[in-house]
């Protein structure tokens, strides 16, 4: 199994789901679990290249652990993010 997790904004959900559901359908594409938790939603795909792509679509992460759950994998980028941010370039001062 494939999982894919996202970020859902609130305001955007509908939309978004939507989107998800029109991408499926025209790739002939069957995901075989959708989760949704508050802002995050979880897709699990039986074939690799499905996951891929839809990761690649819609800005999602792939996971090969279900039971890491997909909070910890946003919070694990954010932090990753940040100090790739404060590593990035360092500040000369004269």
């Amino acid at each position: 199994m494939f999982f894919v997790d996202l970020r859902v904004p609130p305001h955007d959900l509908a939309d978004q789901m939507g989107d998800m559901r029109i991408w499926l359908d025209r790739h002939k594409v069957e995901a075989s679990g959708f989760r949704v938790e508050g802002t995050l939603a979880r897709l699990t795909f039986r074939v690799e290249a499905e996951a891929e792509g839809f990761a690649s679509r819609f800005a999602g992460r792939m996971n090969a652990d279900p039971s890491i759950h997909p909070r910890r994998i946003i919070r694990r980028r954010l932090a990753a993010n940040a100090l790739a941010s404060v590593t990035a370039e360092p500040v000369l001062t004269a």
